[in-house]
């Protein structure tokens, strides 16, 4: 009878939650602005911003498209991007780009252990090079350099990072379940799931997302192609 009513709360528990994440996409938190183009953007929240003398981001998997980048520091002049892309096609673009002075690129990617590991590179898709060999045709792989969220923070002396952005191909669900939220805090944290590369990709997001809310952290909008952005709860205004 016990594992009855476990499974019954389970399953309601997640049908609140689809519901709530459904209702967000058309609604939302009214303080969420787009930042960045229509392929490279996310919903951010400009609330807990406008007070922050200084705007530090971590922008995993910038690609060929560092629009929300530049967004933000055009918003927050005294904005400081740390931006991270191992993929060789992303780092020749942004060797080829003339960046703002405030826009500090890495050519690591982000995992859930430092040190050497490999990626594939997906034959239909130009910039996306994963951890995941999800493309059966593919034939392409090579050696990256990775580091934790936590060895990055640890080496610039951050503890708290305003905003964490995610597009790392399916990497962002290792770094989740290894990710400290007692050494680092973040007041925002977006993230593009690709829980379709997965197996069972739904059961992962949706583990994924409750992590995320046990540890403070609530979605407050989903784009047209699901791009989530969550905000930290010590920091969500009660106004609606």
């Amino acid at each position: 009878m016990k594992k009855i009513v476990k499974f019954v709360r389970r399953k309601w528990k997640q049908i609140k939650r689809s519901f709530k994440l459904i209702k967000l996409k058309f609604e939302g938190n009214k303080y969420k602005r787009w930042y960045g183009s229509e392929y490279g953007g996310f919903f951010v929240s400009e609330e807990i911003l406008k007070n922050r003398d200084q705007v530090i981001v971590y922008s995993c998997g910038v690609g060929n498209d560092i629009s929300f980048d530049i967004k933000i520091i055009k918003k927050y002049k005294q904005s400081k991007i740390y931006a991270f892309d191992p993929t060789p096609i992303s780092v020749k673009w942004i060797e080829s780009q003339k960046l703002p002075d405030n826009f500090f690129f890495s050519p690591i990617g982000i995992s859930n252990k430092n040190g050497a590991e490999k990626m594939y590179f997906p034959k239909n898709y130009g910039v996306s090079y994963g951890i995941l060999n999800w493309d059966i045709e593919n034939k392409d792989e090579i050696m990256v350099e990775m580091q934790t969220i936590e060895r990055i923070a640890e080496k610039h002396g951050h503890k708290f990072i305003d905003i964490l952005k995610m597009d790392i191909e399916g990497s962002e669900f290792v770094v989740f379940d290894s990710l400290d939220f007692k050494k680092i805090e973040f007041g925002q944290i977006l993230v593009e799931f690709h829980e379709r590369f997965l197996e069972n990709g739904k059961k992962k997001l949706e583990k994924t997302i409750a992590f995320l809310e046990e540890n403070g952290y609530e979605c407050f909008a989903i784009s047209d192609d699901f791009e989530y952005s969550f905000i930290n709860k010590r920091f969500k205004t009660t106004e609606k």
